[in-house]
């Protein structure tokens, strides 16, 4: 990836994995142990591939690069939710919770420094509350909310609604 000039070492920060970590129900495998196409061709079951696509294809397609506390809308003013299951339409890439620490960074044996982000999906007043609070907020309020790195396409949303005049 084009990562910024000011880190250092620039080429720590050059190459990025991404795991995407869904319910073992998400897919039922057939006889032969593979997903069928009929799962695949279904957007309800296929977006998190969809996604992945997207997101791996971005520092290619614009020269940038992507990293841990980004976030990412989906397409469409306002950001449209991926599929008709969930009302996600964004994600934030963080250190896979659920992994023990320090195994999010490999080393392999020519000196590379690959790094792992777990892409967790986001409800669009999650991506406001980061973009008025700060990552940090989000970040809290995610592990406060017990939200983890594997799907839940019908989360709700972490951000509590105001109440009208206090009274609802």
């Amino acid at each position: 990836m084009n990562a910024p000039d000011n880190l250092h070492p620039r080429q720590d920060f050059e190459r990025a994995e991404l795991v995407f970590t869904l319910p073992a129900t998400w897919f039922a495998a057939g006889e032969n142990g593979m997903i069928s196409e009929n799962q695949l061709a279904d957007p309800n079951k296929y977006w998190p591939i969809r996604l992945m696509k997207s997101l791996a294809r971005m520092p290619h397609d614009y020269g940038s690069w992507i990293w841990s506390s980004h976030t990412v809308a989906s397409q469409g003013s306002p950001p449209e939710p991926y599929a008709d299951n969930t009302k996600m339409s964004g994600v934030i890439l963080l250190r896979p919770p659920s992994w023990p620490e320090g195994r999010d960074v490999l080393h392999a044996v020519d000196g590379t420094k690959i790094n792992f982000f777990a892409v967790v999906p986001l409800h669009a007043d999650e991506m406001t509350l980061k973009l008025n609070k700060g990552v940090k907020a989000l970040i809290i309020a995610l592990d406060s909310a017990g939200v983890s790195d594997v799907l839940d396409a019908g989360r709700p949303s972490i951000v509590k609604k105001k109440r009208y005049l206090g009274l609802f």
